[in-house]
C-alpha cells in the first residue's frame, strides 16, 4: 500500500519535473496580446455605484414578527472599471449593526455577473445575477456559509428609476425546505 503510494507520488513529481522546461518561451509582447479587453456588459452595473439608502422589513423563519431594517451602502469601482466594490452597514431592530462587504464582476465565459460577499454576522457567500434590460431588472442567486450552516438566497433588484431601486430577496436552508429569511425593501440614492 505504501509503496503504491510512493509510486504514484514520484510519478506525479518526475511528470512535473519534466513538463517544467514544456512552458513556451514568451515576450511581453506575447503576454499583453492575451491580456483580456473589459467586456462592455461589466457597464451595466454602473447602475448600482453611488451611495444608497435602504429601507425595508424582514420575517425570519421562526419569528411571527416583522423587523424594521435600514441601511446604507457605498459602491464603487475598482482599478480599471474591473470590479465593484460595495460596503454596506444594515441596521435591523433589536439586534446588533451588520457591516457587510461584497464584490461585482462580469465572467464572460458562463455570461453571468458574479459576487462575492463577507459580513459581521460571519457569513461568507458568492453568487450569480443576470440583468434584463427591458425590465431593469437583476435576477440573483447566491449560496453563503456561516454560522448556522449552508443557505440559499435568490431574489429580485428592479430599477424603478436611476435613483430607486426594489428588492426582493428569500433566503432558504435544509435543501430549501426551510425558510431562514424574507426581505424587501427600497433603495434611493443618495
Amino acid at each position: 500500500m505504501i509503496r503504491g503510494k510512493m509510486a504514484v507520488t514520484f510519478g506525479a513529481l518526475a511528470a512535473c519535473v519534466l513538463m517544467t522546461g514544456c512552458m513556451p518561451k514568451m515576450t511581453i509582447e506575447d503576454m499583453k496580446a492575451m491580456t483580456p479587453k473589459r467586456p462592455a456588459e461589466l457597464d451595466q452595473l454602473n447602475m448600482f455605484v453611488g451611495k444608497w439608502q435602504y429601507e425595508g422589513k424582514m420575517e425570519f423563519g421562526g419569528s411571527e414578527e416583522s423587523i424594521e431594517s435600514t441601511g446604507t451602502s457605498d459602491t464603487e469601482w475598482g482599478p480599471g472599471k474591473w470590479y465593484l466594490l460595495s460596503d454596506s452597514l444594515w441596521n435591523m431592530k433589536g439586534l446588533d449593526p451588520m457591516h457587510g462587504h461584497e464584490v461585482w464582476t462580469y465572467d464572460v465565459k458562463s455570461k453571468k455577473y458574479r459576487s462575492s460577499w463577507a459580513d459581521t454576522m460571519g457569513a461568507m457567500g458568492t453568487g450569480t445575477a443576470k440583468y434584463n434590460p427591458e425590465t431593469k431588472t437583476w435576477k440573483m442567486h447566491a449560496v453563503s456559509h456561516g454560522p448556522m450552516g449552508k443557505s440559499t438566497m435568490n431574489g429580485t433588484v428592479t430599477f424603478v428609476n436611476d435613483n430607486t431601486m426594489k428588492f426582493e430577496m428569500k433566503e432558504k436552508a435544509m435543501f430549501g425546505l426551510m425558510t431562514v429569511m424574507e426581505w424587501e425593501g427600497t433603495a434611493t440614492r443618495k
